[in-house]
């Protein structure tokens, strides 16, 4: 039903602050987030424990934590932490997403098999960090097909009326 293999916006960078955000991209649900160091991460949103949404537990170091029973998820999906438990189960773990932060536009990777890593580089839009251009962003949730919304957006005959 999408074109996978394929970069997607899948937020901004300002977005990113010290909780996890959760988005839906091509019917999947992913927890976006960045870890103390800097690192920008994007998860299955959902604990491989009770499948809690990971958006609803709380950015931590290197990872994030589900709110359940505090399972902590590395960027690249694995479970580094366990409270109560020293040994941590080999299966503990997500599915991860390749995410790359670029222009001040967050871009995942939507690959057709799991953990199929990039082809290609995502677009850039340099004119973001060009000081002669006034770039300010939103996100906008629209309940509706993606292809109106990008025929909407792409129709300039009522540009001057908007």
């Amino acid at each position: 039903m999408f074109v996978l293999n394929q970069w997607y916006v899948a937020g901004f960078s300002w977005e990113l602050q010290d909780k996890p955000l959760a988005r839906t991209l091509l019917n999947q649900p992913v927890v976006l987030f960045r870890t103390a160091a800097g690192q920008v991460a994007a998860l299955e949103d959902r604990c491989c424990h009770r499948s809690l949404p990971l958006s609803c537990g709380t950015v931590e170091g290197p990872g994030v934590r589900c709110g359940y029973h505090g399972m902590l998820y590395a960027p690249n999906g694995s479970c580094l932490e366990i409270p109560g438990q020293d040994k941590i189960p080999v299966k503990a773990r997500v599915k991860a997403y390749t995410l790359v932060e670029k222009d001040q536009i967050l871009w995942i990777w939507m690959p057709q098999e799991d953990g199929a890593a990039p082809t290609h580089e995502a677009p850039s839009y340099w004119v973001h960090s060009d000081p002669r251009y006034k770039f300010k962003g939103n996100v906008f949730h629209y309940d509706a097909p993606y292809q109106l919304i990008h025929d909407n957006l792409l129709d300039l005959s009522h540009l001057g009326y908007v």
